[in-house]
């Protein structure tokens, strides 16, 4: 099982691990974006109005010089696949918002 605590990828990305209250993971990713965060964060929240295929919400947010993106895991029992599927996601999401 994946404790909580802070991965930073080859990317230059920070991905974090926390336990909510209810016992669910939360992954969050941090993406330094010095020049543009806010017009990418606005994008991602366009994107994520947009977005007509059914699948787990992201919570999408601007902190400082990076984009956040986070979503939530069901399971307590988070292991490194389920981590890399979770990150898989939201890479994706950005990806397509136009974030990269």
């Amino acid at each position: 099982m994946i404790e909580d605590q802070g991965y930073q990828l080859e990317s230059g990305n920070w991905v974090t691990v926390e336990t909510a209250e209810n016992g669910e993971r939360i992954v969050t990713m941090f993406m330094p974006r010095p020049w543009d965060a806010q017009e990418v964060g606005e994008r991602c929240l366009l994107h994520a109005n947009l977005r007509q295929r059914p699948g787990r919400a992201i919570g999408i947010g601007v902190f400082r010089e990076a984009v956040v993106l986070a979503l939530r895991v069901p399971s307590h029992q988070l292991d490194a696949r389920t981590l890399e599927t979770a990150v898989r996601e939201l890479v994706g999401f950005f990806a397509m918002a136009g974030g990269e």
